[in-house]
C-alpha cells in the first residue's frame, strides 16, 4: 500500500453526499504514515465520509480515522428537545449557555446548528449582554423540517454553538429531533388497494425460500389472504413501481395464523424478484420485527429485532429515503419507529428502483395470514 494521490472529506446532506464546504486539508497532498488533519466550519449531518484517490498501481490503507470538536473552555452548552417534527410543524428546542468561568462572559450569541434545509426560528432574543458567573442563558428555538416535503422519518441530529466574549466559543454535544412518521406527507400516491374485489391480477406472487411452497391465495372482501397445510412464503409485488428515493409503503394488518408455530409473519417494502427485495417483517408467534433487504440473491446485513404486536387493523410500513430504510408501526393511535438500515444505493437511483414494485410478503408454516389494504406514497 502508498499514501492516497488525493484525498476529501464528504458529508451526507440528507440526500446525497457532498465535499464538507470550506475544508483544509494540512497537508494538501496526503503523506503517508503521518498525522493528515482536515479542519472546516461546524455542519451537522448523520455521516461523514473520507474519499480517498488510489496512487497508480496502489491501494490505499487507512491507519486511524479521528473526529473531533472544539473544546467548551470555562464554559457548556446543553441542547434539550421537546416533542416531534413534521413537515413544517416545529419541535421545541432549547439551548442552554452556561458561564462556569470566574468572569462575567459577554456578547453571548447562541445558534442551532440543523441538518440542511431545516428552519430555526428562536423564541426571543438569541443575545445576551452579560452572562455573570455561574449564570445561565437559555433561549427556546422552533426547530421544524422543510415544509411541503416529506420528511424523513426517524431521529436528525442538532446541536448548538454559543460565541462570547468576541473570539470565544462553546459547542455542545448532539442532541436527537425526531421527526413523527405522517404517511400523507409523501404527497404522490402510487399504490391505494383495499382488496374490496379480487385484484389479484394486478400482483405478481414469487417464492423466495424453496424449501416453502406458494400460499394459496384469495383476494376480496378486503383482504389479500395465502395460506396453506404445509410451509409457505410469497412476496407480492403489485402493479406499482417505486418511482422515487423518497417513498413508504404501508400494509393493514387483517388475519394472523395464530398457530404458535415458527412462521406467521407479514411483510412489507418493495418486491423485484424471488431474490431481490427490500422489506420489513413481523413475526406474529415472536412478537418481533426486523428487516430483510435481498439483492440477486445475498442479504444484506440488517441485524436486530424490534418488539412488536400488531393486531387486525394496525398499519405496518417501511419507509426509504435514499440509502436508509426506517420500519414503522401504527398501535395504539400512533406511529412509532422499530428499525433503521443502511442498504447503500440499493433504491437510490432511478436505475437501482428498476423494476421495484410495491408490495409485501405472507409467510406460515400452516394456516392462513391476511392483510387487509396495501398503499404507496412517494414525495414526488
Amino acid at each position: 500500500m502508498k499514501a492516497p494521490a488525493s484525498y476529501r472529506l464528504e458529508f451526507w446532506d440528507g440526500a446525497a453526499w457532498r465535499e464538507v464546504p470550506g475544508q483544509t486539508r494540512t497537508p494538501e497532498r496526503p503523506a503517508g504514515a503521518a498525522l493528515n488533519r482536515v479542519t472546516f466550519p461546524a455542519l451537522t449531518t448523520t455521516k461523514i465520509r473520507l474519499v480517498f484517490g488510489n496512487p497508480p498501481g496502489a491501494y490505499v490503507g487507512v491507519t486511524e480515522l479521528q473526529a473531533w470538536s472544539p473544546a467548551a473552555g470555562d464554559a457548556t452548552v446543553d441542547v434539550t428537545v421537546s416533542g416531534q417534527a413534521r413537515s413544517g410543524d416545529p419541535a421545541e428546542v432549547t439551548t442552554t449557555f452556561v458561564n462556569r468561568g470566574r468572569t462575567p462572559a459577554t456578547r453571548v450569541t447562541a445558534s442551532p446548528a440543523v441538518p440542511p434545509g431545516w428552519s430555526a426560528e428562536p423564541v426571543g432574543s438569541p443575545k445576551a449582554h452579560v452572562v455573570r458567573p455561574g449564570g445561565e442563558f437559555a433561549v427556546r428555538w422552533r426547530v421544524a423540517p422543510p415544509a411541503g416535503t416529506a420528511p424523513s422519518p426517524g431521529a436528525h441530529p442538532v446541536r448548538a454553538a454559543v460565541e462570547f466574549d468576541g473570539s470565544a466559543r462553546a459547542v455542545s454535544p448532539y442532541a436527537q429531533v425526531t421527526v413523527g412518521l405522517d404517511p400523507d406527507a409523501y404527497g404522490k400516491v402510487e399504490a391505494d388497494d383495499d382488496f374490496a374485489a379480487d385484484t389479484s391480477a394486478g400482483y405478481t406472487l414469487y417464492k423466495p425460500e424453496g424449501g416453502e411452497a406458494l400460499p394459496a391465495v384469495t383476494v376480496g372482501g378486503g383482504r389479500f389472504a395465502g395460506g396453506g397445510a404445509q410451509p409457505f412464503f410469497g412476496l407480492a409485488a403489485g402493479p406499482a413501481a417505486l418511482s422515487s428515493a423518497d417513498a413508504i409503503s404501508v400494509v393493514t394488518a387483517g388475519e394472523f395464523a395464530g398457530t404458535g408455530s415458527p412462521e406467521d409473519s407479514v411483510f412489507v417494502g418493495w418486491v423485484k424478484d424471488a431474490g431481490t427485495y427490500v422489506t420489513a417483517w413481523y413475526n406474529n408467534t415472536r412478537k418481533q420485527s426486523g428487516i430483510n433487504v435481498r439483492v440477486g440473491g445475498r442479504f444484506l446485513d440488517t441485524p436486530g429485532d424490534a418488539p412488536l404486536t400488531l393486531k387486525p387493523g394496525d398499519r405496518f410500513a417501511l419507509a426509504l429515503s435514499g440509502d436508509t430504510i426506517t420500519s414503522f408501526a401504527y398501535t395504539g393511535g400512533q406511529w412509532r419507529p422499530l428499525r433503521t438500515a443502511d442498504i447503500g444505493g440499493t433504491l437510490a437511483t432511478p436505475q437501482a428502483r428498476e423494476g421495484f414494485r410495491y408490495g409485501f410478503g405472507l409467510r406460515g408454516t400452516s394456516g392462513t395470514i391476511a392483510v387487509a389494504g396495501l398503499e404507496g406514497r412517494s414525495s414526488s
